[in-house]
Parts: structure tokens; sequence; C-alpha cells
């Protein structure tokens, strides 16, 4: 039988999590390079942007069925601050 899992073992979608690269994304903002990837979770479009130029998405938004956007996501230093700087 499968040990149960604790709180902390749970993924929480809302979370800030590992870095996503948008390298292999599309270029919205016309600078040559990709800096948004598109998805969707089945009835949500998911939209992941690099606003920093460093190939990682920075803000994550999430578009309801209703055409409501809600930010899920947005890199600053703080929740990172045990990361180098630059990585």
């Amino acid at each position: 039988m499968a040990e149960p899992r604790r709180p902390g073992q749970v993924a929480d979608p809302d979370a800030p999590g590992p870095r996503l690269s948008v390298a292999d994304g599309i270029d919205t903002d016309a600078d040559g390079r990709p800096d948004t990837i598109v998805s969707d979770d089945g009835v949500d479009l998911i939209l992941r942007t690099d606003l920093d130029g460093d190939s990682y998405a920075d803000r994550v938004l999430r578009i309801g069925p209703d055409g409501v956007a809600r930010e899920v996501g947005h890199r600053t230093r703080s929740p990172w601050d045990d990361e180098p700087e630059g990585g």
C-alpha cells in the first residue's frame, strides 16, 4: 500500500514552481526571440511570458471560458531569493 502524501507533496498549480522555458514559444514583441508559450489545461488558456529576455517565463496568465484573465504567477526575486543571481 502506498504511503499517504503530505500537503507539501501535492502539487499546487498556482504556486511558483520551477522556471519554465519559453525557448520553443512564439515571438510576440517582434524582438526576434521567442517570449510566450500558449497552452491549455482543458477549459482555460494559459499564457507563459518572458518579460526580461532570459528565455524563462516571468508571468503566467490563465484565461477562462468567460474571457476573464487571472494572473497566476509573476516572477520577482522574492519567492526565489534562494536562487543565485542570474539563475
